[in-house]
């Protein structure tokens, strides 16, 4: 198994580095950074903070959880997305805007401010069967 804790037999690996990790109980987190002056937040992480111009930022973990913002549902085909499928924006708790696709059983059903939950989930396969995971954010569905 891989340091992010996402490998399988055909061999998986990250879109990049330092976007994701599993957390000691398996599940999905996101690797931002905070400026310790300032304490402006980013992701991806940054070496650099863009309000103050500090370069002491530490790394920090975002939750899982978050609400749609924005999104809108893609129809013209690309070469590594079936569509439709649907893109927006998610905002979390640590106050960062993720740009992000999104997952529903039914795209037509997904709004503005729905919760949705961080997943990992393969983005596309590479020519020799690699598979490329990356971070996407499923609509929760609502408790009746």
């Amino acid at each position: 198994m891989g340091t992010l804790g996402i490998a399988s037999e055909k061999g998986t690996i990250p879109v990049r580095q330092n976007l994701f990790e599993k957390d000691n109980s398996g599940q999905a987190v996101l690797i931002g950074s905070r400026c310790e002056k300032c304490g402006n937040v980013f992701f991806p992480q940054k070496a650099y903070c863009d309000r103050c111009n500090a370069g002491d930022l530490i790394p920090i973990r975002f939750g899982r959880y978050g609400r749609i913002q924005t999104f809108t549902i893609i129809r013209q085909a690309s070469p590594e997305f079936k569509v439709p499928y649907a893109i927006g924006r998610v905002d979390v708790d640590e106050g960062v805007r993720i740009f992000t696709q999104l997952l529903a059983d039914d795209l037509g059903k997904i709004e503005v401010g729905q919760p949705v939950e961080l997943v990992l989930d393969r983005l596309f396969d590479e020519p020799n069967g690699t598979e490329i995971t990356g971070y996407k954010y499923r609509v929760v569905r609502r408790q009746k």
